[in-house]
């Protein structure tokens, strides 16, 4: 895995929420309009959640991010 990424990602996680609405995903198909106060609550208590839940739930066509994307386990617990 690129370490970079993982590190890099962290930070950069709190400042995209206000960048994304899971109303624009509803707008495409991407995401069940019920799945939107869940999400929206995640906003404003956890950045990093919000952005979790977000990936984890949006979808178009039946396609998700590959749950192996989500699984960073891994890379904290093995030795370089």
């Amino acid at each position: 895995m690129n370490r970079r990424r993982v590190r890099a990602g962290a930070p950069v996680a709190p400042g995209i929420p206000p960048l994304v609405s899971p109303d624009g995903f509803v707008s495409v198909g991407a995401l069940f309009p019920t799945a939107v106060a869940p999400i929206r609550a995640n906003r404003g208590h956890n950045a990093l959640l919000f952005d979790f839940v977000l990936k984890r739930s949006v979808a178009q066509q039946g396609r998700r991010f590959a749950s192996r994307i989500f699984a960073t386990r891994p890379h904290f617990t093995t030795s370089s």
